[in-house]
């Protein structure tokens, strides 16, 4: 089945041709309906023409033959119309004639008077009484009371046919001047019937893909109240789903904080009392799992903050000082990083998620350089670049990393799997395209992780 791209489109495309097709039936049934009309209107007319010729040239050939002597005078019979039939003021003989007659005489089968056009090959075998016809002939014969006569009418067929054209035309005619008419006010009507339609297709393109808020308000037909009542239920059901899952989140990252706080204030005091090398041994590999559930919590409650901001992203922040503070928090040195990004430099954003997300990312560059290796932010091409050198064999699908829980192989990828998921959805939230890439120069290994900001940097 053909997609279908544009509904106005498709709705313009059948209402045409279904136009055009009751139009073209219509002509059909006017053809048929026309045709059989006029038949019957020629034949009652040309049978009325054969009832007033008949007597009129029966009179012309009982004159004629009173003139010839054929008949006596003392005859009852009268030449009255004779004069009038064929006057000086007649047609002249010359002209085509429509309808072509013939008086026959039955005892004989001679033709005793005709029409002005003589035709031989007009004349017609048949001699019963009514309407026949040929190929090129509908013809009508009368007889009269005594049956010695026979008056037989012939009228060409094309002469019909051409009448039906006529008709035909003028119906056709100012159908096909209003047809395009017809076609601009389909077309129109379709176009302005679906403007509520495309005003709400609007509606939805404007919200934002990360806001669940309703759609606003606006005049609709009730055809589309009940997708749009049914959109804003959806929203909402959503939104609440999403809520109790970051309270349920956010509650247990809280939940968690003081115990885990008191475990590791537990076990460094044991390590301290305990001097037995393997007692101390145990102890240290579980302080580590207690600082990887450390971790693990400190992310979830980054997650649950940045989805439960709902700024508008129209705040500016310098994205060096942005950069400086986190650094800072981590206690990076200023020996150990390189910032190539011009301090007037301003970035319209969440200031919020963008913190979490730069932190996750600076994050992750600092617990995988190689060590001694230095760290290097750059902003090119408007993408903020955060390379470093590690030792750690990354697969070359990087897309991978952004897997809730993705872990690569080497002893030192000992985080919880979250930061780089967490950052996805962040970037993914605030409009931004986030990649990392894996190159090799100089028999380095070069991690780069690419934040496109270009639609979001303030000159």
């Amino acid at each position: 089945m053909k997609k279908i791209n544009s509904l106005s489109k498709h709705l313009t495309q059948r209402l045409i041709v279904g136009t055009l097709l009751v139009w073209s039936a219509a002509i059909g049934l006017t053809y048929l309906s026309v045709g059989s009309a006029l038949e019957r209107y020629f034949d009652v007319s040309l049978e009325e023409t054969a009832q007033r010729i008949l007597p009129l040239a029966l009179d012309d050939y009982y004159s004629r033959q009173i003139t010839q002597g054929g008949i006596s005078n003392n005859t009852s019979i009268k030449p009255q119309f004779s004069n009038r039939l064929f006057s000086g003021n007649a047609t002249s003989p010359d002209h085509e004639e429509d309808i072509v007659y013939r008086l026959i005489d039955s005892r004989s089968g001679d033709t005793v008077i005709n029409s002005h056009q003589q035709s031989d090959n007009l004349a017609l075998a048949n001699l019963e009484p009514g309407f026949f016809q040929s190929n090129e002939l509908r013809a009508f014969n009368l007889h009269t009371q005594d049956g010695r006569f026979i008056l037989q009418i012939h009228e060409r067929r094309d002469l019909r046919f051409s009448a039906i054209q006529d008709v035909l035309f003028s119906f056709f005619v100012p159908i096909s001047v209003a047809l395009p008419l017809l076609i601009l006010l389909v077309t129109v009507s379709i176009q302005r019937g679906l403007k509520p339609l495309h005003r709400l297709t609007a509606l939805i393109q404007q919200q934002n893909p990360n806001s669940l808020k309703p759609l606003q308000e606006f005049e609709l037909p009730i055809e589309l109240k009940p997708v749009y009542k049914r959109l804003n239920e959806l929203l909402g059901r959503v939104d609440q789903l999403l809520e109790r899952e970051r309270q349920f989140a956010s509650n247990t990252a809280h939940e968690l904080r003081t115990p885990l706080a008191l475990m590791k204030g537990e076990i460094t005091q044991l390590m301290d009392a305990s001097h037995n090398r393997q007692i101390q041994n145990d102890l240290s590999h579980l302080m580590r799992e207690v600082d990887r559930l450390v971790t693990v919590t400190e992310k979830l409650l980054q997650l649950a903050r940045a989805d439960a901001s709902e700024s508008e992203a129209n705040e500016e922040v310098s994205l060096v000082q942005v950069i400086q503070l986190i650094l800072m928090d981590l206690r990076e040195q200023p020996s150990d990083h390189q910032i190539a990004i011009d301090s007037s430099t301003k970035i319209r954003t969440d200031i919020d998620a963008f913190g979490i997300l730069m932190k996750n990312l600076i994050e992750n560059a600092l617990k995988y350089r190689t060590e001694g290796s230095i760290l290097e932010i750059y902003l090119r091409e408007g993408e903020l670049q955060i390379m470093n050198q590690t030792d750690l064999d990354l697969d070359t699908d990087t897309q991978q990393l952004f897997v809730r829980g993705a872990r690569q192989q080497l002893d030192r990828a000992k985080g919880s799997g979250l930061g780089l998921s967490i950052t996805k959805t962040i970037a993914q939230r605030l409009g931004f395209e986030l990649n990392l890439m894996v190159t090799e120069s100089n028999n380095k290994r070069i991690f780069c992780a690419r934040l496109a900001v270009s639609n979001y940097l303030v000159n």
